[in-house]
């Protein structure tokens, strides 16, 4: 909980709003990019199931979607993420006398961000390549835990600039781990578009930063020895074919 208020530890000491669930509620500010990914790591490294999503305060997950996830990495262990399409949907403008209507305003309208990903090249490489050529952020997706884990803990050891790349850094980590596989034909995950702390430049402002450069150059020079620390030693992918 990165809020500065205690209405979150309040609500859920009421045990009776959630019943069905076990709850472990601890409080850590975001002054960084790197704050926050911490955070996340210390979030994955508390649990202690086999299967882990991430998702914010202010989005939507879709229980069927979650089993179908589940029930597919189950069923092929090679996978290390699964899930099911991600949408977004965007509040009615608020009134000028209504400053919450952003919070809990009447859905306006909404579409499909991501929909379909299916990253399942055996080399780490290309699976990496893949990602690319559709974008689908694995942040969204039903997690084997030691995975994201790996992945996390990979990502938080880089200083970061803009936290808003760290969906992408985190799916490319996730697929240096292993292969992912999402459902095009349900939606597993709804976003609230009008918040978020995501940054509100232009993409075009933002990637022509030298703070975006800067982290993308960083991550860039660390994926080769993730790579080989992860297979063993045994991916031959040439100095060449990473700086493409």
């Amino acid at each position: 909980d990165g809020s500065e208020d205690s209405n979150m530890a309040r609500s859920l000491a009421d045990r009776s709003l959630f019943p069905h669930l076990e709850l472990l509620h601890f409080r850590r500010l975001d002054v960084s990019p790197n704050a926050f990914l911490h955070k996340c790591l210390e979030s994955v490294a508390m649990v202690d199931t086999p299967y882990v999503q991430m998702f914010e305060n202010d989005d939507f997950i879709f229980p069927r979607s979650l089993q179908r996830a589940v029930d597919y990495l189950d069923a092929n262990p090679g996978y290390v993420a699964a899930g099911g399409a991600v949408a977004g949907f965007y509040l009615g403008r608020p009134a000028d006398d209504d400053p919450f209507a952003w919070i809990v305003g009447k859905p306006e309208t909404w579409s499909i961000i991501y929909g379909l990903l299916r990253c399942e090249a055996p080399a780490p490489v290309d699976r990496i390549f893949g990602q690319f050529d559709a974008y689908f952020p694995s942040y969204y997706c039903v997690h084997r835990t030691g995975a994201l884990r790996e992945a996390y803990r990979f990502v938080a050891d880089t200083v970061f600039n803009e936290l808003l790349l760290h969906e992408l850094f985190l799916s490319l980590a996730t697929l240096a781990v292993g292969k992912i596989r999402t459902f095009g034909d349900a939606i597993g995950y709804m976003r609230e578009m009008n918040l978020g702390g995501g940054s509100l430049r232009p993409w075009p402002e933002l990637i022509l930063s030298p703070r975006f450069d800067l982290d993308y150059r960083r991550i860039v020079e660390q994926f080769p020895a993730l790579v080989r620390r992860l297979s063993n030693g045994t991916d031959d992918t040439t100095d060449a074919d990473w700086a493409q």
